[in-house]
């Protein structure tokens, strides 16, 4: 996480981000408050489930036990076009959108549009923006997810309603250049070490069929 909010230069200036979570920052880089960085933020709905008519149709329908760090491409559940006229809060929101969990034990987790989709009531989608690139925006939010919890209100299934991310500060590169090159290179770091886990895997999964023989 630290490229995210580093960037890839350890030897650039630094100035202080002026937020007290996150530190200092390169001294070129802005400081964006999310309401003013996405033209789009929202989120969906649930439509009952007693009624098959909302249900079982073509359009993609995200809930939060999808958010897993990756890019979503498919869903567990679709509901239908009939859905989407009958409830307005359920919209389909473009690819590239970033989703971020609210509720319970999932909070704070992302996930990536790789296709339009809407959402349940229990995800933020934020979708849009002319200063943040969608892929910096993803790894971002992953760097900052301890803070996002820790904003989190309620008893035994803590919560964080979307006032609190559209009021969330993040410090990006001006440049989206830049953000790209610095998420380009978390995905390379990202791919070689789900690699180096899987060969790891592999190798105790071997070593128990050894001790087991």
């Amino acid at each position: 996480t630290h490229a995210v909010t580093r960037g890839l230069n350890p030897a650039a200036p630094l100035k202080d981000s002026g937020i007290e979570w996150l530190g200092d920052i390169p001294a070129h880089w802005e400081v964006w408050k999310i309401s003013h960085a996405y033209r789009l933020i929202g989120s969906g709905t649930t439509p009952p489930s007693d009624n098959p008519e909302w249900y079982d149709g073509d359009v993609l329908w995200v809930t939060t036990s999808e958010l897993r760090e990756k890019v979503i491409f498919d869903t567990e559940k679709k509901v239908t076009n009939a859905a989407l006229k009958q409830f307005s809060s359920l919209r389909i929101f473009p690819a590239n959108s970033l989703l971020i969990a609210m509720y319970g034990a999932t909070i704070g987790r992302v996930g990536l549009l790789g296709t339009e989709a809407c959402t349940n009531q229990a995800c933020c989608i934020l979708a849009q923006s002319c200063v943040i690139n969608y892929n910096f925006a993803f790894y971002c939010f992953q760097a900052i997810r301890d803070h996002i919890v820790s904003l989190s209100f309620g008893g035994g299934q803590p919560n964080i309603n979307q006032e609190k991310i559209r009021s969330l500060k993040v410090a990006i590169p001006p440049s989206m250049n830049e953000q790209q090159a610095i998420a380009a290179y978390l995905d390379r770091e990202t791919a070689r070490l789900d690699d180096l886990k899987a060969k790891i895997e592999t190798l105790l999964a071997r070593l128990g069929e050894y001790r087991a023989a």
